[in-house]
């Protein structure tokens, strides 16, 4: 009985604490100097990814994607990330699923399609960008169906 009372005692004294301050706010960090270096590397790397596709270096294109994957990482940590750095990102995203479909990775690449078009579909606010990309990927996606159900 006394510990049922200690218990009861003190989980009233915890609810009635008053409530918890957050404390500082976190610093926005698409506001540092990183961030925007940062977007520029990667959309640089998409470039360099796409320009080694087309001359047909594969293995080139794949680790310049590689790359770019982690610095995209980085930069949708922010929670709040921003549109240059969001398309940047989509970009590589496309890029990688490109790669994979040449290399018949269907599965993987309607995962990678999927994540792409749930980015655009919760974009806020939707901008015609937003809907364009969003559309695409359903498309894509649609595509990779076929081409899961036909097997080539």
């Amino acid at each position: 009985m006394i510990r049922f009372l200690t218990v009861t005692v003190l989980a009233l004294l915890t609810a009635c604490s008053g409530p918890k301050t957050a404390g500082t706010p976190k610093a926005d960090v698409t506001t540092e100097g990183w961030y925007a270096e940062t977007v520029t590397r990667l959309q640089e790397g998409n470039r360099q990814a796409e320009e080694a596709l087309r001359r047909g270096d594969r293995d080139g294109a794949g680790k310049l994607i590689v790359e770019s994957e982690k610095a995209g990482q980085r930069l949708l940590e922010a929670p709040r990330p921003t549109l240059a750095a969001t398309l940047a990102v989509s970009d590589t995203d496309n890029l990688h699923a490109k790669m994979l479909l040449a290399n018949k990775h269907y599965g993987w690449a309607r995962l990678i399609l999927q994540k792409d078009a749930a980015r655009w579909q919760h974009w806020m606010p939707a901008t015609e960008e937003s809907k364009r990309r969003l559309l695409a990927a359903q498309k894509s996606m649609a595509e990779v169906d076929r081409k899961l159900v036909s097997g080539r």
